[in-house]
C-alpha cells in the first residue's frame, strides 16, 4: 500500500535491488536507443517477462525500473509491466490447469468437471476483486480512479500475489502427482511435531478438547497481530484432531476448531474494515460538497471492494472444497482445506486494510506538518 500512497503524491518510491544481476539486465536496455523511452520500456517489459519470479528479481523490483523515466514514461512503463503480469497470470493458470488434469486423469477422472470450472470462477472473482480493490486504494489517496500510474502499480501488486498462489498450488499438486501409489497408501497424519513450540502448545495442557479449541481461538485473538503466533501454527494445531481414519466425533472436533479460528479471523477483518471507514472522513477535510466529495467516493469504493472481496473469497476457497473431495477420495489427508483457505484469505485482507490505514494516517500527518 505504501507504493500507492507515494505514487498518489507524485513521489518516487524506493525499491531494494538485491542483486547486481538486475543492474546488468537494465543497463542493457538503457544503453540502447539513448533518450528514446519507448524502446527502453519495451526492453524492460521483455526482461520482466523472462526474469521476474526468479530468485533475485521480483515484481516490486521490476516496477522500480520505471522510476528512471519521466511521469509520462513511468506511466507507459507500468502499463507495459501490468500487461506482462497479466500474461504471467494466464501462463500460471494454464500450468495449474494442466497439472490438475494430469493428477485427476491418473487417479480420479470424474473430479475433472467438478474442479476445473471452479478454478475459472476463482479467476473471474479475482479479476473483479482486483478492480474494486485498486479503485478503493486509489480513491482513498484522493487520486482520480482512472490515473494510470497508481492503478497499474496496484494491478501489478495484486497480480504478483495471484501468480505466487498459482505457482504454489501447481508445485503442491505436482509433488502430489509425483508420489507413487504405494506411497499414497500410507495416510498423512499431522503430528505434534508439526506445531511450533509457541503459544499454541500451551493449549494442549487443557483438560478437554473443547477447552483446547477455545484456547487456540483465544491465542489467535491476542497473539497473531504482533507476529508472536503464526496463523499457520494455529491451523496446524487444529489438524491434531484430524488423524488418519478419523471417526465422526473427530471430524466434528476438527471442524469446530477451524470454525472458531474462522470466527476470530472474521472479527479481525471486520475491525480492520471499520477502522479504515473511520479514517477516511478525516482524509479530505476541505470537501465542501459531501455528495460529490472525495470522502464519499472513497467510502463507496471501499464498500464495493469489501463486497467483491467476499465474492472472491467464496469462489477462491470453493476450489479447495472441491479439491478436498478429491483428496478425501484417496488415502491421503491434506491440511489444504476450504476452512484453512477462508482463514488465510481473511487474514491477508485484514493485513492489507491495516497497512492502508497506517499509510493514510502517516500521509495525513505529513500533510498537516
Amino acid at each position: 500500500m505504501r507504493a500507492l500512497i507515494l505514487l498518489a503524491l507524485g513521489a518516487i518510491f524506493t525499491v531494494f535491488m538485491p542483486a547486481h544481476a538486475q543492474e546488468n539486465l537494465t543497463d542493457s536496455c538503457f544503453s540502447t536507443s539513448s533518450g528514446y523511452d519507448r524502446k527502453q520500456i519495451t526492453c524492460l517489459a521483455r526482461l520482466a517477462s523472462i526474469h521476474v519470479d526468479n530468485v533475485n528479481i521480483k515484481w516490486n523490483d521490476a516496477t522500480g525500473w520505471c522510476d528512471a523515466f519521466s511521469q509520462a514514461g513511468k506511466s507507459a512503463c507500468l502499463t507495459k509491466l501490468a500487461a506482462v503480469s497479466e500474461e504471467k497470470i494466464k501462463q500460471a493458470e494454464a500450468q495449474l490447469s494442466k497439472t490438475l488434469t494430469k493428477l485427476l486423469k491418473n487417479r480420479n477422472p470424474q473430479h475433472i468437471h467438478n474442479i476445473k470450472p471452479v478454478l475459472k470462477r476463482s479467476a473471474r472473482g479475482f479479476s473483479s476483486f482486483r478492480k474494486a480493490h485498486c479503485e478503493s486504494t486509489i480513491a482513498a489517496a484522493g487520486v482520480e480512479i482512472g490515473t494510470a500510474i497508481p492503478r497499474n502499480a496496484c494491478v501489478i501488486e495484486m497480480n504478483s500475489e495471484r501468480i505466487d498462489w498459482l505457482h504454489n498450488e501447481t508445485k503442491v499438486l505436482r509433488e502430489f502427482t509425483a508420489k507413487k501409489d504405494q506411497d499414497l497408501a500410507e495416510p498423512v497424519q499431522i503430528t505434534e511435531s508439526k506445531i511450533s513450540l509457541t503459544k499454541p502448545e500451551i493449549c494442549f495442557n487443557e483438560r478437554n478438547n473443547d477447552r483446547i479449541t477455545t484456547c487456540l481461538a483465544r491465542v489467535a485473538a491476542f497473539y497473531t497481530d504482533n507476529g508472536t503466533v503464526k496463523w499457520d501454527d494455529l491451523i496446524s494445531s487444529c489438524y491434531m484432531f484430524y488423524p488418519a481414519g478419523m471417526d465422526g466425533s473427530q471430524s466434528k472436533l476438527f471442524a469446530g476448531c477451524m470454525n472458531k479460528l474462522i470466527a476470530v479471523s472474521e472479527k479481525k477483518l471486520k475491525l480492520a474494515e471499520d477502522r479504515l471507514f473511520e479514517v477516511l472522513p478525516d482524509m479530505f477535510p476541505d470537501d465542501f460538497m459531501p455528495e460529490f466529495s472525495r470522502t464519499m467516493r472513497s467510502i463507496s469504493a471501499l464498500t464495493k471492494a469489501n463486497q467483491e472481496f467476499v465474492n472472491y473469497r467464496n469462489s477462491h476457497c470453493l476450489f479447495f472444497k472441491r479439491l478436498g473431495k478429491f483428496y478425501n477420495s484417496t488415502p491421503v489427508i491434506t491440511p489444504r482445506s476450504e476452512k484453512a483457505c477462508t482463514i488465510e484469505v481473511n487474514v491477508k485482507r485484514a493485513g492489507w486494510l491495516r497497512n492502508q490505514e497506517k499509510e493514510l494516517l502517516e500521509w495525513r500527518k505529513n500533510i498537516a506538518e
